[in-house]
This record gives C-alpha cells, sequence and structure tokens, in this order.
C-alpha cells in the first residue's frame, strides 16, 4: 500500500500491476490499491493475472491463457496414458490458478474421465496431500498450478517412495530455472516473460491515448516443455 502511494505522489503516467497472491487478504488489499489508482486517474495494465476469477475487473490484462494451459497439460498426461488425474494448487492461489484448473477439468470431461474431487487446494508439502493422492484418488498423472507446486510436490512425492514419473506422472506452469535441474527434469508451460512485457507495453500506449476505450486483455500462447517428469 504504501508503494502505491509512492506511485501516486510520483504522478506516475502509468502502472504495471501484478495482483498479490498466496494471502488470505489477497482480494481485499489488490482492490483498495485498484481504487486509490484509479481515484489518482491513474491507467493500470494487468499482468499475468485479474483481480479475480472467472470475474473481470474492468481493466485491462495481458497473460497467457490460463484456462488452454491447464486444458493443454491435461490433454498431454492424458496422451502419455494417464487415466486419474489430479490438480494441485497452494491456498489463496491467483485466479490464473482456478482458471488453469477450469481447463483441466474442460480436458477431463471431453475425455469422459472422473472430475470430482480431482481440484486439490492444499501445500504441497502436506504428507496428507500425498496419502490422499497415492490413497483415494489413485492418480497417475498431476497437474500442479505452477512450478514451485510441481517441485515441492516432487520432493514430497519422493520421500515417501513414490516414483515419479513411474508412478505418478507431474507438470507444472512457468518454466522457472529450476525446473530442468530438478532431481526429475519438470514438465512445463513457459511463461513468454519477453512478449508478456512487449505486449503489456503496447497495451499501455494504447490506454493513455484512448482513456475511455473498452478493456481489452492479450492472451498469449505458452509452449509446452516436455523433460522426464511426465514420460515414462
Amino acid at each position: 500500500m504504501t508503494l502505491c502511494q509512492r506511485y501516486i505522489d510520483e504522478k506516475v503516467h502509468g502502472l504495471f500491476f501484478e495482483p498479490l497472491e498466496l494471502a488470505s487478504h489477497k482480494d481485499e488489499t489488490n482492490l483498495q490499491m485498484l481504487r486509490m489508482l484509479k481515484q489518482a486517474g491513474i491507467p493500470v495494465v494487468l499482468i499475468d493475472a485479474d483481480v479475480s476469477y472467472p470475474e473481470r475487473s474492468g481493466l485491462d490484462l495481458v497473460c497467457i491463457d490460463n484456462f488452454r494451459a491447464g486444458l493443454v497439460l491435461a490433454e498431454h498426461l492424458i496422451g502419455q496414458g494417464c487415466r486419474s488425474l489430479a490438480f494441485v494448487h497452494r491456498p489463496h492461489s491467483a485466479g490464473t490458478t482456478h482458471a488453469r484448473a477450469a481447463g483441466f477439468r474442460a480436458a477431463l470431461t471431453a475425455h469422459k474421465l472422473r472430475t470430482g474431487a480431482r481440484v486439490i487446494e492444499a501445500e504441497p508439502e502436506d504428507q496428507e496431500l500425498v496419502r490422499r493422492l497415492t490413497g483415494k484418488l489413485k492418480a497417475d498423472g498431476i497437474v500442479c498450478g505452477n512450478d514451485y507446486t510441481a517441485a515441492h510436490l516432487l520432493k514430497n512425492l519422493q520421500t515417501a517412495g513414490v516414483n515419479v514419473p513411474g508412478k505418478i506422472k507431474l507438470t507444472g506452469v512457468d518454466n522457472v530455472k529450476y525446473a530442468q535441474l530438478l532431481s526429475v527434469p519438470l514438465t512445463t508451460l513457459a511463461q513468454p516473460c519477453r512478449d508478456i512485457g512487449l505486449a503489456a507495453l503496447e497495451l499501455m500506449r494504447f490506454r493513455i491515448d484512448h482513456p475511455d476505450a473498452s478493456p481489452r486483455q492479450t492472451l498469449l500462447d505458452a509452449p509446452l516443455i516436455e523433460r522426464e517428469s511426465s514420460h515414462s
């Protein structure tokens, strides 16, 4: 909040805003900062996520197509022979994660696979999560909300003696630098960071020149990076 007020005091011409996540108060904080910026007349372009899902804030947004991301990863695991899939994300995740989960469910529905209780909100280090995945759900493929979740879940699974990818295949989203350095290199979707930045800059220029234009949303493709975590 202090940083937001600082930008207002400095009378910036526009602000690129990535909403806060992974905190119980995230929605209230995000909305309060956006109200402050709107009152100050500062154009805002959202990066990576809107402040809620599936609702739209009425602000310009640049991100990957998160619904398609979840769908592509589920389709990939299904193509690798998985038939009992789960989607894991951390509590208080951003709306991007919920969009990925929606795409995940759509893929399962299209293939007539079980969808009930397949989206799980939990910390990836939780040992109970592994028991749930390997027990009742009998998961053979897991789509994680991001690479951070996948990396910690991979370690948790290995500690419990679960072979990845032999017993469970695993994927993430982001293609962070350590994704290929994990004990089992991670299949993931690559965030096109440079293209997101360029698109956001172009959208900000448009917004400054056309302040009354309808809100715009730019969705970019995220290429699939296949590694050992999803291959037998």
